[in-house]
């Protein structure tokens, strides 16, 4: 994709390699990378003992999660390390999720009043990055990734909890997501926070969340149908960035 010059500049993105991984369920290949998943997500979230319940009583870390199984999952490597994640998922696949669980028959109720539904809507989470590769713009594409898997999954509608302790609500406003009106923040315990319930508009990006969510799915290798992309069990795509990046505000 050609990006116009006024739009470009300089940083380090070409470091980092964009994939996508299908739901654990559909994938034919083993799944070390979702270990590998679960270690980074445990070690940023315990946080130097801020929340000890990722660290096991054999010194490791981890962030086992039962959704992780129906989601996709985009992350973001540099060296081969894994540095950031962030995961997207269809209500109607997913067995188990943190929002269905929470809302249960008020969730159909909140996507009709923002004239969605359970079918065309589903859930993104776990959006984190390593401390070390913060401040450098991974966050915002590994977002993006997730509207361009959302679009290409005929998702009009996500649903999101951010934390609000950290301003995590904040930054997630500053990439296109609102409060859902009227929904209180939620306790969440075992982060130690209180998470607010957001939603975003796949249907009305923005140009800046538009222009960089056409960028990811090239980058993710979208170009298939989900059917056959599925087909072939497996995907996992590195980039093949070779010019500058869309400006972000």
């Amino acid at each position: 994709m050609s990006v116009p010059e006024s739009q470009r500049r300089p940083d380090d993105s070409e470091r980092y390699e964009w994939r996508l991984e299908l739901p654990v369920l559909w994938a034919r290949e083993q799944t070390r990378w979702l270990s590998e998943l679960s270690e980074m997500r445990g070690r940023i979230i315990f946080d130097k003992g801020h929340r000890p319940s990722f660290r096991r009583s054999d010194g490791s870390y981890a962030d086992p999660d039962p959704v992780d199984a129906f989601a996709f999952h985009i992350t973001a490597r540099a060296g081969g390390k894994l540095v950031g994640c962030a995961r997207m998922l269809r209500f109607a696949d997913a067995q188990t999720d943190f929002t269905q669980s929470i809302l249960g028959a008020k969730l159909g109720e909140i996507l009709a009043s923002l004239g969605s539904s359970v079918t065309l809507s589903g859930e993104s989470g776990r959006w984190i990055v390593d401390p070390d590769h913060r401040g450098q713009t991974v966050g915002r594409y590994l977002m993006a990734g997730v509207y361009g898997v959302a679009q290409w999954l005929g998702i009009r509608t996500i649903l999101g909890w951010s934390g609000t302790h950290e301003r995590q609500d904040r930054a997630f406003m500053s990439m296109g997501w609102m409060p859902v009106a009227g929904f209180p923040t939620f306790p969440a315990p075992q982060f130690d926070d209180e998470v607010r319930l957001m939603v975003f508009d796949v249907m009305h990006m923005k140009p800046v969340q538009h222009a960089l969510s056409v960028y990811m799915t090239a980058e993710l290798g979208l170009e298939d149908s989900p059917a056959r992309m599925i087909a072939r069990q497996t995907v996992s795509v590195e980039t093949s960035r070779t010019g500058g990046v869309w400006t972000l505000s």
